[in-house]
């Protein structure tokens, strides 16, 4: 998604001629789009919604990490609709395990599924914990403050300004979970204070594939580079440019 939409937006060059997102050539028949974008975030809503109806019928869980759960599974569901919806507008809503059902589903209005984006987020904030204890202090699972800095920015994208302010000032007056820190360096470190949920590592030879493909420690081999449009974007002194 980072690198495939960098492409399309021109934030980033494809060093490989004919890309398809690079060159708006993009088909409804391309497996990347197909794969990653589309029948992915599907395979996690569907896992999310059996989740959230197995819970509601366990009697084999503790209250506590049944509320933490579902809100773990009302937070994914959000997340992976939040990238649908600004992919493709409209997109099918999916809130149950029917697969036979789901498969007749239509496209709803996007604000329909933001409507949902909402309501999820909203819940779910209220059953997540508002720390890291459940992961022992790494930031690899949803917590409250994952629920509130998404919604947030879902906020700022339906244009609610005054809950867009509401919710990021939550999240910017915590300072005891989270810092601006003074070496850009350390941002995207594990566990940085700067960090509010982070994915845990599932390769063995990097951490994520953004780390992989983006820093380059000599001259770019790599099938994509940064575009000196979004390079002149930066502001004299922005130490992000300067590291």
């Amino acid at each position: 998604i980072t690198v495939k939409n960098g492409l399309a937006s021109d934030e980033l060059v494809a060093n490989v001629p004919g890309d398809p997102f690079y060159e708006n050539q993009l088909l409804s028949s391309n497996p990347e789009l197909g794969t990653y974008f589309w029948a992915e975030p599907y395979q996690y809503i569907y896992t999310a919604n059996a989740i959230i109806k197995g819970l509601e019928v366990s009697t084999g869980v503790t209250h506590e990490l049944k509320e933490q759960l579902m809100g773990e599974a009302l937070f994914i569901r959000a997340f992976c609709y939040f990238y649908l919806v600004n992919d493709f507008g409209d997109v099918p809503m999916h809130l149950s395990t029917d697969f036979q059902e789901n498969a007749k589903s239509v496209r709803m209005p996007r604000e329909e599924v933001y409507k949902q984006i909402i309501a999820d987020l909203q819940k779910s904030e209220t059953l997540l914990e508002a720390g890291y204890s459940l992961s022992l202090g790494e930031r690899v699972r949803p917590s409250k403050w994952s629920a509130i800095a998404l919604l947030a920015r879902v906020y700022i994208y339906t244009e609610q300004w005054a809950l867009a302010e509401t919710k990021a000032s939550q999240l910017i007056s915590n300072t005891t979970d989270f810092q601006l820190l003074q070496d850009v360096n350390q941002v995207f470190l594990k566990n940085s204070q700067e960090s509010i949920w982070q994915l845990m590592p599932v390769r063995s030879n990097l951490n994520t594939m953004e780390g992989f493909r983006f820093i380059a420690t000599n001259t770019p081999v790599a099938t994509e580079t940064i575009s000196n449009t979004l390079l002149n974007a930066f502001e004299v002194g922005d130490l992000r440019y300067d590291n």
